[in-house]
């Protein structure tokens, strides 16, 4: 007897129309290859973005030292204006302040020139009066002229006995005028005569 061999027939391998070459069938599924290191990198960007815009920025801080050096300017106008006023305040308060005069004798007082020989007397009804009283302006300021206006102050010790007020015509710089003296005070005894600008 004769032994046939009957061979299994294996259908055909279908081959997939996208694989040009049937793939050989194994039991483990196909492992990725591991990438290399530098494969992981992305490209090189070649773009670069624009630079920002700092005008905004600048005008600010422009307007910014601008307010500062404004505000710092009123500052210095205003304390100087105040340094003025106040110097001007206590050299007028300096003005005020009686001086102590002797009797005939010149003196000076705010840019005024008081002639020696002047006395004080007793005026056609009593009261108290001064005589002989001229001034002259010497002051170096350009003026439109001032008028000399003085109280003259007796004391009697710590005590006021009497007070007369002086006024002469308005002069100019380098000019001088006799001063009119009027009192409500009677004529009283005194040690000590004192004046004071008056206003």
């Amino acid at each position: 007897m004769k032994r046939e061999f009957v061979s299994e027939q294996q259908p055909p391998q279908q081959s997939d129309p996208q694989q040009p070459y049937p793939q050989p069938q194994t039991p483990y599924p196909q492992q990725p290859y591991p990438q290399p290191a530098y494969a992981q990198q992305p490209p090189p960007n070649y773009y670069v973005p624009p630079q920002k815009s700092n005008v905004l920025r600048n005008v600010l801080l422009i307007l910014c030292a601008v307010a500062v050096l404004f505000i710092g300017g009123c500052a210095v106008t205003v304390g100087f204006l105040f340094k003025e006023v106040g110097e001007s305040i206590d050299e007028g308060l300096s003005k005020d302040e009686p001086v102590v005069v002797a009797e005939g004798k010149a003196f000076q007082r705010d840019g005024f020139e008081v002639e020696k020989g002047w006395k004080v007397a007793p005026a056609d009804f009593g009261d108290l009066t001064i005589t002989g009283l001229e001034v002259a302006l010497n002051e170096d300021e350009d003026t439109d002229g001032r008028t000399a206006r003085f109280s003259f102050r007796f004391y009697d010790g710590k005590r006021v006995a009497a007070e007369a007020d002086c006024y002469s015509n308005e002069m100019q710089p380098g000019e001088s005028s006799a001063m009119e003296c009027g009192s409500f005070d009677p004529d009283t005894t005194y040690d000590t005569i004192k004046v004071a600008d008056t206003w």
